[in-house]
């Protein structure tokens, strides 16, 4: 009767570490996913005023169409990391701010300066908006 007791306690004690670790572990994913999303967000708002410092300025900045497209690859670093393949949603909104950006006026094709309330600069404003409330709100339901 004694043996069955502690037989059961170390069961219990087993499978309580086994709860604990699982969670512990989700938990430690949840924040990894929380950073990168956070690090992403960081990232686009970035681009974003880089983009515009670009289509602003007066003259080809090749060192800014460099920042650009090395922020594009990290972000798409990043959100491949959070596995975000249950909701294509994020790949579309990264589409749309390439396309706001780097469609028009960009690289060989530059142009010159645009205003500041020109139709790229709205759409690249409306583009990283999108992709960063998306991004808020996958914070949100992760934590």
């Amino acid at each position: 009767m004694e043996s069955l007791k502690i037989l059961i306690n170390i069961v219990g004690i087993f499978l309580g570490w086994v709860v604990v670790h699982y969670l512990s572990v989700r938990r430690e994913k949840e924040k990894e996913k929380r950073q990168l999303a956070e690090k992403t967000i960081g990232l686009i708002e970035e681009l974003e005023k880089i983009a515009i410092d670009y289509h602003l300025h007066d003259g080809r900045l090749e060192a800014s169409e460099t920042d650009i497209w090395r922020l594009f690859a990290q972000i798409e670093r990043y959100l491949s990391r959070m596995r975000l393949d249950r909701n294509k949603d994020e790949t579309l909104y990264l589409i749309a701010l390439r396309q706001a950006i780097m469609y028009e006026n960009f690289g060989p094709d530059y142009h010159g300066p645009q205003m500041k309330d020109s139709k790229i600069i709205r759409e690249i404003r409306v583009a990283a908006d999108k992709i960063i409330a998306f991004l808020d709100t996958f914070v949100i339901k992760i934590c």
